[in-house]
């Protein structure tokens, strides 16, 4: 794996340095480069884009920590917390359809870079404003909505990219390692972010997450994708955004099993996200009086057991059953999150030490990291197999839509919740309907013969 890597860096220098010294591609080699499927190691664009993805997503993870921290800080509940992240996730599930419909019609490349800028430039903003202590909750909830509106656009965009620029035999290599390099991200971005935060403040780790958007659209800008005007409708106005809708929704619900990964990916969202996005900090902050350090090392764990899944795939390559892989992942999420129902109770009843908890929830979220890397590999791979060339986008679109349109339900609800009920009850049902969710797959169509 590391040798994959070193490849990859090898040859992104190589293609910078020959077009800055001045030699332009001539069109032969240019369409070989774009159009030609060449294997990972030696697939220009795939690099690109994973690169761009690396620095951008290592400073989102950073700031996702302080974006959490700050708002424990200010105010210090659950329903705070919700409030803010269903400002994250409600644009994407209102734009995120239309955003695929586009997406399938407007040049990739040129959505991927523009996308990135303006998250950048919105979270420079968002710096500026608290060093200038003008930051206020309803000023994050704007800056958070317009970036989700942009993840909008980027995620489909760089989703269907990936089948245009690898053969279908590299789409197993090709996701596991596109999300290694996401996870890898996330093994350093909220251990270092909670570090950050201990020494530089929030602020600062909002500017170093703003730049490193900046950073990623300058590396995506040397992407080479085919691009048919011809492609392209001449008008994209209402009636036709809503055909391709219905388009897009009656794909996804005639082909059976592509309807049950997407109604797995909802059930799984839906009781995951307030977990790790509202239980979890509250935990680590107002009941155990952990630092930040603590809950971004813990997220670090995930992110390195996704990584080892990711890095074990690229190893295989190929999944010869990808039923079992998800239903697996999936039930073993649901099982970890039951055990660490046991934690805050424990530590009520001083059985448990605040040190012997972190350390039990690293592990936890280690093996949920595996997990849940096992299922979206699997998810995407078996996804990419099945649907059509000019289809990607707005089914990509659609899969985000509907596993994030619960999101902001879930996180207003346990948002509510999390103030309400004991930490464990929360973490016990949550887990419980995840193993549900895992189980119910057995009974879609055609599913376990994949």
């Amino acid at each position: 794996m590391f040798m994959e890597i070193f490849y990859l860096h090898y040859n992104c220098i190589v293609l910078l340095l020959f077009r800055w010294g001045g030699e332009p591609l001539d069109m032969e080699t240019a369409i070989e480069t774009v159009i030609e499927k060449k294997p990972i190691h030696r697939n220009i664009n795939f690099i690109l884009l994973i690169l761009g993805g690396f620095v951008s997503q290592a400073g989102d993870s950073i700031h996702a920590i302080a974006l959490t921290w700050w708002v424990l800080e200010k105010i210090g509940t659950g329903a705070a917390i919700g409030t803010l992240l269903i400002f994250s996730y409600l644009p994407s599930a209102i734009i995120g359809p239309v955003a695929g419909v586009y997406v399938d019609k407007l040049n990739k490349k040129h959505i991927i870079v523009g996308m990135d800028i303006v998250r950048g430039m919105l979270i420079v903003w968002a710096a500026y404003l608290f060093f200038k202590d003008a930051l206020t909750l309803p000023v994050l909830m704007l800056i958070t909505a317009l970036s989700s509106i942009c993840s909008s656009f980027f995620n489909p965009a760089a989703l269907s990219v990936v089948p245009q620029i690898l053969d279908k035999d590299e789409l197993v290599r090709g996701n596991s390692l596109y999300q290694s390099i996401e996870h890898l991200t996330g093994v350093l971005g909220p251990a270092i972010g909670g570090i950050l935060i201990v020494i530089f403040g929030i602020g600062g780790v909002f500017l170093i997450n703003g730049i490193s958007f900046l950073v990623s659209a300058f590396s995506e800008a040397f992407i080479n994708l085919p691009f048919n005007p011809g492609d392209r409708k001449k008008s994209l106005g209402l009636k036709d955004v809503i055909k391709d809708l219905k388009e897009g929704f009656s794909y996804v619900y005639s082909t059976k099993i592509l309807f049950g990964l997407v109604t797995t990916v909802a059930v799984l969202n839906f009781f995951s996200f307030p977990l790790g996005r509202i239980a979890l900090p509250i935990l680590i902050k107002n009941i155990l009086s952990l630092g930040s350090e603590k809950l971004g090392f813990i997220f670090s764990s995930a992110s390195l057991g996704a990584l080892l899944a990711a890095a074990i795939l690229i190893k295989s390559g190929i999944i010869r059953k990808k039923s079992r892989l998800i239903i697996t992942g999936v039930a073993v999420t649901g099982v970890c999150y039951m055990l660490n129902s046991t934690l805050a109770v424990g530590y009520r009843l001083n059985i448990l030490t605040p040190q012997f908890i972190f350390i039990f929830l690293c592990f936890s979220y280690f093996f949920v990291g595996v997990s849940v890397s096992a299922v979206n590999i699997g998810m995407m791979a078996l996804a990419m197999e099945i649907m059509a060339e000019g289809k990607r986008g707005r089914v990509f679109a659609f899969i985000s839509a509907v596993s994030l349109g619960l999101a902001p339900l879930a996180l207003g609800i346990y948002g509510i919740l999390t103030d309400l009920l004991p930490n464990g009850v929360i973490w016990f049902s949550n887990g419980l309907m995840i193993m549900l969710g895992a189980y119910s797959l057995k009974y879609v169509k055609g599913f376990m013969d994949v």
